[in-house]
């Protein structure tokens, strides 16, 4: 009986002491870091997009829009494969799926059409691919760096 008192005591809060204050701590941590990472994302000025397991775009920064010159709608899923050259669209697509298979980190080069601008911009990508002990996808999260742009 007093053992399970002990082990019921620890269910409930009691101003800082028991399991059930420590996991309500650790949530607030939690969601403090997350609004950190999610605030640092949206205003950071380098283009920046997350993906889902599946490799399709979740999110992209406003700095990413004025790169492709799209909006983020245009960009989710694998609409921002529609800004890449016609003749690097397939290889690009290709490399990227494949890549998000077995790699933790991918670097590619690819030029996409800004059609705001009215110019191609090569662009270099990374993403880092952050997965759990069995492999499985827990995140994708990358950059874009402009490298040229031309008339």
């Amino acid at each position: 009986d007093e053992k399970l008192n002990i082990i019921i005591k620890q269910l409930f809060p009691n101003g800082g002491m028991s399991a059930m204050d420590q996991i309500m701590e650790i949530k607030k941590l939690m969601m403090r870091s997350v609004a950190a990472q999610e605030s640092f994302f949206m205003l950071s000025e380098a283009p920046l997009f997350t993906n889902s397991e599946t490799g399709s775009c979740n999110d992209v920064n406003e700095a990413a829009c004025e790169l492709y010159g799209a909006s983020k709608n245009e960009l989710l899923g694998f609409g921002w494969t529609n800004f890449i050259l016609p003749n690097e669209r397939e290889i690009v697509k290709r490399e990227w799926t494949e890549a998000i298979q077995t790699d933790n980190e991918i670097t590619k080069i690819y030029t996409i059409q800004n059609p705001v601008e009215d110019c191609q911009i090569k662009c270099k990508y990374t993403a880092v691919i952050v997965r759990d002990t069995h492999g499985k996808i827990i995140r994708i999260m990358g950059r874009i760096k402009e490298l040229e742009r031309y008339n």
